[in-house]
């Protein structure tokens, strides 16, 4: 995210259709008002430390990062353990973000690549 709050270059990143399913807001989000959705309820959490364990390309348009987070969820308390982040992009923009609780979780074709 934005280290300097200026989130429009953050969120020119965003495909209009994206489709974002972070772990910290339990929802999905759409398009670029959906991440700036997600941007503010990470900023608005009691805690918010990701720290990016490592990334590791998938394919031609995919990645995963696996991410230590430690976080306040609404309603359900602290997470503190790795979690897995696939992101998928379409003309150099993201299209799709999915967070998995665990490396476990993750498709088999990402879970082979790691």
């Amino acid at each position: 995210m934005a280290a300097n709050g200026d989130d429009d270059d953050v969120l020119d990143l965003v495909h209009p259709a994206a489709e974002l399913r972070p772990i910290i807001t339990g929802e999905v989000h759409r398009g670029r008002e959906g991440a700036a959705a997600w941007i503010r309820a990470a900023r608005e959490a009691l805690v918010w430390e990701p720290v990016i364990r490592r990334v590791v390309r998938v394919d031609d348009t995919t990645a995963v990062a696996i991410i230590h987070l430690h976080a306040s969820r609404i309603h359900q308390g602290i997470v503190d353990s790795e979690i897995a982040w696939v992101a998928e992009f379409d003309d150099g923009l993201l299209r799709r973000a999915t967070a998995y609780s665990s490396v476990d979780g993750l498709p088999e074709n990402v879970r082979a690549a790691l």
